[in-house]
């Protein structure tokens, strides 16, 4: 294990998640593209609350109100009190009837899905395949432009199996991955669907199963359920169009999801028992909504409070880029109860959860490499004694390396240019 790391607060984080499963709250940052790469990639997703309602604006090409826009942008000082000028703008004050949304939602739908291509599919979230069987993948080039989303998704995985493995001159290894079992849940408030997109884009299979709603199906135990508490915009459905569930964008939808006392609220209900009870680690979140820094508020004083001692076993991490937080780390740590992991560059938070994976599974293995078997296809009279003894072993660096770049169920042994690959 290579110690020390860097990061602030990193020794504290790793001895808890180490011991106990975690929940990853992941923030609008969370699928933000690098703005150091290429600028073709840079379109893709929807980016912070604000980048969100500009993009809402713009795709209404209403030339009135984006110049009333410009205006009220500048004057206001909270996502949400924006959002409901631009709601009463488009839609003066109606909700949606029969199930349909309204025209405000239904920008937020098409920004959320990215505009149409020639063939009729959404940048962001493109449906490919048939009518019959569709494929519901992130795209290569957004995947490469997001490298925060890209080690968010690697650790919520685990490798279980060799699944296509070649030998001679195959230019590929194939993988079969699992829940990373220290994950047992991911809280999110962005309206997308990326996070699981890209696991299905990495791993060839619904690793993250969507959750928005009390009528959400459960998925299985081979899936992390993403918790969406703002509402959620799915694939484009063949079938219909629609939301699943209402949005929680404005002033007046978050005072309403607030005040809800249901047990059953899509909103609070998993907020507050998943971080009540499990630690939770923050990722891509400024701290900036006063909505969810009170329900931080109150969970961090309920343990105080009763002076509980197993409240050190549930503290809730973030990690925050120093110079952003400049003056707010005492904030975070004494008011909220969050410890922060300090970083200089955006770019080093898949460092973070790199180096938190690897040295939790080194603590495990105990000098070990992982071992998987191999369980590639041969045609019967090539079934032996010695493919049944046949396995593969890696080092926790290596396990996460595999995580990090396959692609399609699969990792190419051949790097792409530039890129100095492990493999030999």
């Amino acid at each position: 294990m290579r110690n020390p790391r860097p990061w602030e607060g990193y020794k504290d984080l790793l001895e808890v998640y180490s011991r106990q499963p975690i929940v990853v709250f992941a923030g609008a940052g969370a699928t933000l593209a690098d703005r150091t790469r290429r600028s073709e990639e840079l379109p893709y997703g929807v980016g912070t609350w604000f980048q969100l309602l500009d993009k809402i604006v713009e795709a209404s090409k209403d030339e009135t109100l984006q110049r009333l826009y410009a205006r009220e942008r500048a004057r206001t000082g909270e996502p949400w009190d924006l959002a409901d000028w631009i709601s009463r703008q488009v839609d003066g004050g109606q909700s949606g009837t029969g199930g349909r949304p309204t025209r405000f939602q239904e920008l937020i739908i098409n920004v959320v899905r990215g505009p149409r291509d020639k063939q009729g599919r959404h940048r962001n979230l493109p449906v490919t395949g048939t009518d019959k069987r569709p494929i519901k993948q992130l795209p290569s080039p957004f995947l490469r432009a997001s490298p925060t989303m890209n080690a968010i998704v690697a650790f919520c995985g685990r490798l279980a199996a060799v699944t296509g493995a070649r030998f001679g001159d195959a230019s590929y290894l194939g993988f079969r991955v699992e829940p990373n079992q220290r994950v047992r849940a991911l809280v999110t408030p962005n309206f997308d669907p990326y996070l699981e997109a890209a696991a299905s884009r990495k791993y060839k299979r619904d690793l993250l199963k969507p959750v928005a709603a009390v009528d959400s199906t459960a998925g299985n135990l081979r899936q992390i359920p993403v918790f969406h508490v703002h509402g959620y915009v799915p694939f484009a459905d063949l079938a219909e169009p629609g939301l699943r569930r209402s949005m929680v964008l404005t002033k007046s939808d978050y005072e309403r999801e607030q005040k809800s006392a249901d047990a059953y609220s899509p909103t609070l209900g998993p907020q507050v028992h998943l971080m009540r009870h499990y630690p939770t680690l923050f990722i891509g979140f400024s701290f900036s909504d006063q909505w969810i820094e009170k329900i931080l508020q109150i969970i961090h004083h309920e343990g105080r409070r009763f002076d509980d001692p197993a409240e050190t076993t549930r503290r809730r991490f973030a990690i925050v880029k120093g110079e952003e937080f400049s003056g707010r780390l005492d904030h975070l740590r004494d008011d909220l109860g969050v410890v922060p992991v300090v970083v200089k560059r955006f770019s080093e938070v898949p460092e973070v959860l790199g180096g938190l994976y690897e040295d939790a599974l080194e603590r495990d293995l105990r000098g070990r490499p992982m071992s998987f078997e191999d369980e590639t296809s041969e045609p019967r009279e090539e079934v032996s004694d010695k493919r049944r003894r046949r396995r593969h072993q890696y080092t926790a660096e290596q396990s996460w390396t595999i995580l990090r770049e396959m692609r399609d169920g699969k990792l190419l042994t051949t790097p792409p240019e530039g890129v100095e690959h492990w493999l030999s």
